[in-house]
């Protein structure tokens, strides 16, 4: 069963309330069910005599980025946290919560690093449609390219403290600035045949919609820095071609250019193209939608 991923609200879920056991009973069952689902989510599974994570092994997924792949992941029961803690779905008397002592010290292999930053990169589009919306209706260009270069300089200044080198940053994050614009500008086309939804409210661009993909785009730094390490991997490209079919999860696939803008945004990840001039094809395409 395919679960949705809400973009915006990515660490709320269901309540998970299990039948009520014993304080014993239930932290070995707590324990036991951490150590099953972290073996289903990611490659190690480390705890010091002291119940804490082991400084060597300390996790570098924070709640809110587990809690996606949680979303993408149908039996992960676990939310990793950034020092290692553990929550379920939501707090309740007989689940663990992010303050008990439930670690599970977890480095992310592969596939959760390539949800992880699929799945930011997919959050950060879904907020095309606010931003052209609000351009739209106060007659603003999509364009603002001193804005762009600022906005480039400043993430690219997180990026290098981060460990990621500005070959790989610089090119990476333009490509997610490019990939936004193409889907708000396949909405201004839309829009100008028949206009906007009266019923669609306009999000102010400065105190809502631009905080929202400053955070996103913070959350894409430690994305990128979690997948680097696999960007050579001989896998790489497959594994994100799979995911650009995911459209009942990643639901930026829906927008307008949406598949178009998906695969800009992603399209420099991997260290090698499948194919030759796969990415030059990828960019030219882009290109065009951003210059209609």
């Amino acid at each position: 069963m395919n679960l949705l991923v809400v973009p915006f609200f990515l660490s709320l879920f269901l309540p998970f309330a299990p039948a009520p056991k014993s304080p014993a009973r239930r932290a070995d069952a707590n324990r036991q069910n951490a150590h099953i689902n972290c073996e289903k989510h990611c490659t190690n599974y480390y705890l010091a005599e002291n119940n804490k994570c082991k400084s060597s092994e300390e996790v570098i997924l924070r709640k809110s980025d587990c809690a996606f792949m949680k979303n993408i992941e149908n039996g992960l029961k676990f939310v990793v946290g950034m020092e290692g803690q553990t929550e379920t779905e939501s707090p309740t008397e007989n689940a663990p919560t992010a303050n008990n002592n439930n670690f599970m010290c977890c480095k992310p292999n592969q596939e959760t690093a390539t949800l992880f930053i699929v799945g930011v990169a997919n959050k950060r589009l879904m907020l095309a449609k606010d931003v052209a919306l609000y351009k739209y209706i106060n007659n603003n260009s999509i364009d603002d390219f001193e804005r762009e270069k600022v906005v480039l300089q400043n993430v690219l200044a997180q990026a290098n403290s981060a460990g990621i080198s500005d070959n790989y940053g610089e090119p990476f994050f333009q490509d997610q600035m490019d990939a936004n614009k193409v889907i708000q500008k396949g909405y201004v086309k839309t829009w100008n045949i028949k206009g906007p939804s009266p019923s669609q409210t306009v999000p102010d661009l400065q105190t809502v919609t631009r905080p929202k993909v400053t955070e996103a785009t913070a959350d894409m730094v430690l994305a990128l820095k979690t997948f680097q390490s696999f960007r050579n991997e001989s896998n790489c490209w497959s594994s994100l071609e799979h995911k650009q079919t995911m459209t009942g999860n990643f639901l930026s696939l829906n927008e307008p250019n949406g598949v178009d803008a998906f695969r800009k945004a992603v399209v420099r990840l991997c260290g090698q193209e499948p194919e030759q001039n796969t990415v030059h094809a990828i960019d030219e395409q882009a290109k065009k939608l951003l210059n209609e």
